[in-house]
């Protein structure tokens, strides 16, 4: 379920509690998590319902001036039934913890390396993981960059990296990068 930062926002700080989807299936389920931008939002509960049913209250509980505003925007959806979902703020997003932390254990290593040979196994062009692991660990960290003019400075460079293998959503980086040669 894609939410925009202001929605992200006003759920992290709690103005937002409740959600309203028209749709013909939903993609999230009740006691499920999602991590976000701002961190991990809990799917509290999940329940169909009808558009005389939904209250001024609960208009506001999601975040619109009105409940005309909300029948409104579930207007824009022609077909599908009208969900009613709970949500919440769980918390920070656990990924970026594993991304700060400096050592792994050996049992972590060692899941790690297993994990990028079977990568590497499931492809017919050969052993992929490395090569991208080397472009990226040359990338500086967000807003570390070397400055204009130095003879350090560095030309923006795309490089077409094709996904062979989809990592787990456990693995996936919390952020995106820019990637550069040196």
């Amino acid at each position: 379920m894609l939410l925009p930062r202001p929605i992200l926002d006003a759920l992290r700080e709690g103005r937002i509690s409740l959600m309203f989807r028209k749709c013909r299936r939903l993609t999230v389920k009740g006691g499920g998590r999602l991590k976000t931008a701002v961190g991990v939002l809990a799917i509290e509960s999940i329940e169909q319902t009808s558009a005389p049913a939904i209250s001024e209250a609960d208009a506001k509980r999601a975040g619109y001036a009105s409940r005309a505003a909300l029948l409104l925007e579930l207007d824009r959806h022609s077909e599908g039934s009208i969900y009613r979902i709970a949500v919440g703020f769980a918390g920070a997003d656990p990924r970026i913890a594993l991304r700060q932390a400096a050592t792994l254990a050996a049992e972590e290593w060692s899941a790690i390396k297993a994990k990028l040979r079977r990568m590497d196994g499931r492809t017919k062009d050969g052993p992929w993981t490395r090569a991208t692991l080397d472009i990226l660990r040359d990338v500086p960290p967000p807003g570390h960059s070397p400055q204009h003019g130095s003879s350090e400075a560095v030309a923006p460079v795309t490089y077409t990296i094709r996904c062979r293998a989809r990592a787990p959503r456990s693995m996936a980086a919390a952020t995106s990068l820019p990637i550069c040669s040196s």
